[in-house]
């Protein structure tokens, strides 16, 4: 997760064969997040087509998309996943206890024990003491899921900063969520195949 990012970028350069795998998605590895705090947030990604000045160049929407599959690791527990402008999501977890996927993150398959480590009031997430909203409430998502089981989202890449956040759907605390990242583009394999 920490690395859609660096998947998009990967992704341009891997071969048409590892990226027909998975429905055309190149996936990086399931990661097991916990935050004792309200969300889990991925490090924002600033798109920059860099291609303003191409005539005739696709727009970047036709190009490459991503897809976040979430689900969470507390039986019977809705999960939400949602994509959205990194100002709207600073103001939206404004004052509210979350963390970085970053800070408490790992390969389920890895060595680490899969046992939640912390209670809510220990977190080392910014400082605030506010519960959010329900997440699937508000209107500033571009690309969003919420329910129980595996929720999936896919979102065809825009010019902008955005952030990517994964909250329990109740906007409860603890989150605990394995989340898989992966990346499509149109300039992998030849554009005649289908997905």
């Amino acid at each position: 997760m920490l690395g859609i990012g660096l998947t998009i970028g990967g992704a341009a350069l891997a071969g048409a064969d590892a990226a027909q795998q998975d429905g055309w998605y190149l996936s990086g590895p399931v990661e097991r997040n916990q935050s004792t705090g309200y969300a889990l947030t991925a490090p924002s990604l600033v798109i920059d087509p860099g291609q303003a000045g191409l005539p005739g160049a696709p727009p970047l929407s036709e190009l490459a998309s991503i897809r976040v599959q979430v689900s969470s690791v507390v039986p019977g527990q809705d999960i939400f996943v949602g994509i959205g402008e990194a100002s709207a999501v600073s103001a939206y977890l404004d004052g509210v206890p979350h963390d970085s996927m970053g800070d408490f993150s790992w390969p389920i398959d890895g060595e680490r024990p899969g046992t939640f480590s912390g209670t809510p009031g220990e977190t080392d997430s910014p400082a605030g003491e506010r519960a959010p909203a329900k997440p699937a409430g508000e209107d500033f998502w571009a690309a969003s899921a919420s329910g129980l089981g595996t929720q999936e989202i896919t979102w065809d890449l825009q010019p902008g900063r955005w952030s990517l956040v994964v909250m329990n759907a109740d906007a409860s605390r603890p989150v605990w969520a394995d989340v898989q990242a992966g990346a499509r583009s149109q300039l992998l394999g030849p554009a005649g195949q289908a997905n």
